[in-house]
């Protein structure tokens, strides 16, 4: 019996749905900002974090 999957297959030949393509939108926004933070931390000097650092792991 098959796993019911509630989203779709990703393709390479279908166009992204609204909300995907909302969802990459948000995404670029927040790379953007972190990048812009990171720049400034370096600009002052600052140590810059890893993206993981102080990240607690579950089970």
């Amino acid at each position: 019996m098959r796993a019911r999957r509630d989203c779709r297959e990703p393709s390479e030949d279908r166009p992204l749905t609204a909300e995907e393509e909302r969802a990459v939108e948000i995404q670029g926004r927040w790379v953007a900002l972190r990048i812009a933070w990171e720049e400034r931390l370096r600009a002052r000097g600052e140590r810059v974090p890893g993206p993981f650092e102080n990240v607690e792991w579950g089970d």
